[in-house]
């Protein structure tokens, strides 16, 4: 009995470790129990770090309301289950849109033990891939069900055990009183036996017809999984196969007991992995083969799993062509969008050169310097955001912008336009590896194309020489620092950083703000600037919070 249920719970743990969808167990308080590797990964984290997490915690704040609401309607018996699509909260931060259904696992007397919930990612913006992943939805629905009758199998077994337990230590207890009593009175017919070897008998007959029920109800779940299941010996001859597998093949499935694995000749892959499998020392493994059924060439993800000391295996086997159809047209679409995108920024670097080359040819007009100088410094901001829009338009990763080759060009553009001697003032770059996403990434390039301009103009008046440095280093939880500073004459001891009416300050700190930082100024031996931030995430933007001084491109 003990194997038989060995065997339960060894199916049972395969098809919830390497199901292709994301599954976890819930306890009545919400908390999760265990978590598969999808489910993991679809979140970004490891199994430790969303152990005895709340599964309200994982999901976004707007949809956590209506979730808790079904889910004590469910605890309460009041549901057996419910499906909804939400928003999650990765561990990046990132969010991601899932459709997930959660289902009540009862006792044998209906009490509601725990949940299984099984989450399916899918886009919030592409309305196309859910249409191409409604077939997998479903067989993730029944493969859900499916599993969650094998999880209620389980729980009867266990019970059963339990009471087997406790009728066999009734049993001793009146085995050994029969003893004492043929011990006190060895002439009577207890003495025989009898009594003691029919109750043996009863309690045997008993015992085999619950495992002939327990072996036909197991059979009726195998037979309802919609895919192959089949089980072999460490000689790689089928042991048994499922309802669907014999169905697909239009065959009775005692017919295979005994064959070949390769006997249907359909897929060379499929014996090949499990003849390797068998004979590998791991416990279980997972491959993704071709194989023809009805003279298609289909899709099959295979997971096989060891048991009975390692000499047989039983194999799952689901079809994913229409999951392999959909991931190829998502990939063309993803595709089609970098292009999109990539042509975006070009343009927009290109409106905004347009822009800074109608600035230059207006300044030409202008005589008065102060005017002049004017339209040179926005001109600049107008090229610090427009060398932003290039990086990205050269760049394999739409998101992300690498920000100390950026740090570079902006300087360098910057002692051109100021027309600067570089034997007298010198420059220094020292930055780390950054990539920043670009509602992180223009801000800061603004908040340098100022410093950087102000050292430039008023540090080294006379022809006096200097440096002009940069740095920027980030620490483990992805806090950055930017340092601007130059050993020029410094600001007069009246100007205050706080309360300075200068335009290019009073940009700096609205740019501060935007990226909810903070900025200090060291006076010794000239200026250094210390900004201090974290990269913004666009998903937490909320347009009713936000500030109304934002500048962007």
């Amino acid at each position: 009995m003990k194997e038989k249920l060995g065997e339960v719970e060894q199916q049972f743990q395969t098809l919830f470790k390497f199901a292709p969808m994301g599954m976890a167990l819930i306890d009545r308080e919400g908390v999760l129990i265990q978590s598969n590797p999808t489910f993991q990964a679809l979140l970004g984290s490891t199994e430790k770090e969303v152990q005895s997490l709340s599964f309200t915690e994982l999901t976004y704040p707007d949809d956590q309301s209506e979730n808790v609401r079904l889910f004590q309607e469910m605890v309460a018996g009041s549901l057996t289950h419910f499906c909804r699509e939400n928003r999650y909260v990765r561990k990046d931060g990132g969010l991601i849109w899932g459709h997930v259904t959660v289902n009540t696992v009862c006792d044998a007397d209906g009490v509601s033990q725990y949940a299984i919930a099984t989450l399916h990612p899918i886009s919030e913006n592409e309305q196309p891939q859910l249409d191409l992943q409604d077939a997998y939805v479903q067989l993730t629905q029944q493969v859900t069900e499916q599993s969650l009758e094998l999880v209620h199998l389980k729980t009867l077994l266990q019970q059963e055990i339990i009471e087997r337990k406790k009728a066999q230590e009734a049993l001793n207890v009146r085995q050994e009183f029969l003893q004492t009593l043929v011990n006190l009175y060895p002439e009577t017919v207890f003495a025989k036996g009898s009594f003691a070897v029919v109750t043996d008998a009863t309690t045997l007959e008993a015992m085999e017809s619950e495992l002939q029920q327990t072996k036909e109800q197991l059979r009726a779940v195998l037979d309802a999984v919609p895919g192959f299941v089949c089980w072999v010996n460490s000689n790689g001859q089928y042991l048994g196969v499922n309802q669907y597998m014999a169905d697909t093949f239009n065959l009775p499935p005692d017919v295979l007991v005994g064959q070949e694995l390769n006997c249907l000749g359909n897929s060379p892959e499929f014996a090949q992995f499990m003849t390797q499998f068998l004979v590998d020392s791991a416990q279980t493994g997972h491959r993704e083969i071709k194989a023809q059924v009805n003279g298609l060439i289909r899709d099959y993800l295979i997971v096989a799993q060891k048991y009975h000391q390692d000499s047989l295996a039983v194999a799952v086997g689901i079809d994913i062509t229409q999951r392999k159809q959909a991931e190829v047209q998502i990939q063309a679409s993803l595709q089609e969008k970098e292009v999109l995108l990539q042509e975006i920024h070009h343009r927009v670097k290109n409106n905004l050169q347009v822009i800074s080359s109608l600035l230059d040819l207006q300044s030409q007009q202008i005589e008065e310097p102060a005017m002049l100088e004017v339209f040179r410094e926005s001109q600049n901001r107008v090229k610090s955001m427009a060398l932003i829009h290039e990086k990205l338009y050269q760049s394999q990763n739409f998101t992300k912008i690498n920000f100390d080759e950026y740090v570079k060009s902006l300087t360098n553009y910057l002692f051109k336009a100021y027309e600067l001697n570089a034997d007298n003032i010198a420059l220094e770059v020292c930055m780390d590896e950054v990539k920043l996403n670009i509602d992180t990434a223009i801000p800061c390039g603004l908040i340098i194309n100022e410093l950087v301009s102000n050292a430039l103009k008023h540090a080294f008046p006379n022809n006096r020489t200097g440096t002009v440095r940069l740095a920027m280093n980030s620490d483990s939880d992805n806090h950055f620092t930017l340092l601007i500073e130059d050993d020029g004459v410094g600001f007069p001891a009246t100007w205050e950083l706080k309360t300075a009416r200068s335009l290019g300050i009073q940009i700096v700190h609205v740019l501060v703000k935007q990226i909810k930082g903070k900025i200090d100024l060291d006076r010794n031996k000239g200026s250094k600037f210390r900004v201090s931030f974290s990269e913004v995430n666009p998903y937490n933007h909320n347009p009713k919070t936000s500030e109304s001084k934002t500048i962007n491109c």
